[in-house]
This record gives C-alpha cells, sequence and structure tokens, in this order.
C-alpha cells in the first residue's frame, strides 16, 4: 500500500492545478475524480511501470467492502454530505476514493490523455452552475462519455 500512497502526492498536486486554473469543477466528487484522472494520467504516460502500485489497491477496498458496511454510497449522498463523511466515515470516503481511482483507469483506458485535456477545457469554459442532467450531458458531449458514464452507471 505503500507504493499508492506515495503516488497520491499527484492528486494533491491536482487540486492546486485545477485552482489555479481557475476551473469550475461543479460537484464535490468531480473535484476528486478530476484529480484522480490527472494522477493516473501522468502514471500511465510518464510511469507505466508504477500503474500497478496505483491500481491494486483500490480495487482490492472497492471489492472487499460491501455497499451494505457503508452509511453512503451514491454520488449525490456524498454531495450532500461532504465534510461529514470526509471526517466522520473515512472507511466509506475512502470508498469513494477508491470508486473514482478506479474511474480514472477506465477513462484514461477509454479516453487516454485526451480526455483528461477536454476535461480540464470544459471545467474551465462552463462557468454556469449546472444541474445534474445538464452536467452529464456536458461532460458527454465535451469532454468524453467515459467521464459522464461515471454520474450515469455509478449505482450499477
Amino acid at each position: 500500500m505503500r507504493a499508492f500512497f506515495d503516488l497520491l502526492a499527484i492528486h494533491e498536486l491536482g487540486h492546486a492545478f485545477h485552482i489555479q486554473g481557475g476551473l469550475t469543477i461543479q460537484r464535490q466528487w468531480m473535484g476528486e475524480l478530476f484529480v484522480n484522472i490527472l494522477l493516473h494520467t501522468y502514471i500511465a504516460e510518464k510511469e507505466p511501470k508504477l500503474l500497478s502500485a496505483l491500481t491494486v489497491f483500490p480495487k482490492m477496498v472497492v471489492f472487499s467492502i460491501g455497499k451494505e458496511d457503508l452509511k453512503y454510497t451514491p454520488l449525490n449522498e456524498l454531495e450532500a454530505n461532504y465534510n461529514i463523511i470526509s471526517q466522520q466515515y473515512p472507511k466509506n470516503y475512502g470508498w469513494y476514493q477508491c470508486r473514482w481511482h478506479m474511474a480514472a483507469a477506465t477513462i484514461y483506458d477509454a479516453g487516454g490523455i485526451k480526455a483528461i485535456q477536454s476535461l480540464w477545457q470544459t471545467l474551465k469554459t462552463q462557468k454556469e452552475p449546472l444541474d445534474d442532467t445538464t452536467f452529464t450531458k456536458l461532460l458527454s458531449q465535451k469532454a468524453h462519455q467515459s467521464i459522464a458514464d461515471v454520474q450515469l452507471k455509478w449505482n450499477e
């Protein structure tokens, strides 16, 4: 697990990049997914030998924790209770993070580096707050369908 956690510094830098870039993230979950896509893309493009360090731990967590063992699982519950979950339910928050890591791998595999580039541009130019339906449509049309699928298929 140490190798996985060593890579999280890149995740944290991703938060600084999106803040400095003036992106409108739209959702708490998108803020975390976004930086996980940045992290995964960097590792896949620049340090591919570390991919297993980045992907094995999240899969282990997601597949070993049943949803029935968690208080929160839908994205809208995370959105409504982000601070509570992150501060009072670390196992639950870790499960969300690991799901986003797995989603980031799927997004990279489907869209490569262009997926994060398109997402960056989309979040940079879309300043108005959007409802879930409009946000999903925007992601599908302007970023990449695999990114929209995170919201569309989360509960499957």
